[in-house]
């Protein structure tokens, strides 16, 4: 970067049919978290069951916005330290599963215009989280393991060894009582009872 004026970079971008912008968000701290490698690009935005936007990356710093008013640098409606994360973050309701790179994923509660973690996932276990099937799923890649979460505390209802590892960003595709889940030994099928 050569200029400290706001570019357009770490930033939340409305854009209209036409792929126009139409609105913008920035944290205050914009320059400082692209110099640092800091950004909000290492996960995306996720719509909210009351219609708020949550945006969280690599600062590990949770911002809560109004998708009608991105209200340009430092325009969030609230912010909330939670973790770096990395992948991709499932919805249920006001609760949003993020993908949390140290300590586990996250489930944060993005209701009363304010953010929250209600709890945290097994440790080692920051695969981008999937919620179906009454459950919250994540994976720990490097143990090649499958965890099943009761989504009202993260308790573990059940864990899977899938007997290979995982490439980093895996990710399961849920379908009636079937999940598949890409390993580094191909895809492999988990059925529930």
């Amino acid at each position: 970067m050569t200029s400290t004026s706001f570019d357009g970079s770490d930033s939340v971008t409305a854009l209209s049919p036409s792929l126009q912008p139409v609105g913008i968000f920035a944290p205050a701290s914009w320059y400082a978290d692209s110099e640092g490698d800091l950004d909000l690009g290492s996960t995306q935005p996720v719509l909210a069951g009351n219609g708020m936007l949550l945006a969280l990356g690599k600062s590990g710093i949770a911002y809560l916005l109004d998708p009608a008013r991105l209200d340009g640098v430092g325009g969030q409606v609230a912010q909330a330290r939670v973790c770096p994360a990395y992948g991709a973050a499932a919805v249920d309701g006001t609760t949003v599963y993020e993908p949390c790179e140290q300590g586990g994923m996250a489930a944060l509660s993005v209701s009363g215009g304010s953010i929250r973690v209600l709890w945290r996932g097994p440790a080692s276990a920051w695969g981008s989280p999937v919620a179906g099937g009454g459950a919250v799923w994540v994976t720990d890649w490097s143990a090649g393991a499958l965890y099943e979460l009761d989504p009202a505390t993260g308790a573990i209802r059940y864990s899977l060894s899938l007997g290979t590892t995982l490439p980093h960003f895996a990710s399961l595709s849920m379908t009636g009582r079937h999940a598949f889940l890409g390993t580094d030994q191909g895809v492999t099928a988990v059925t529930g009872a």
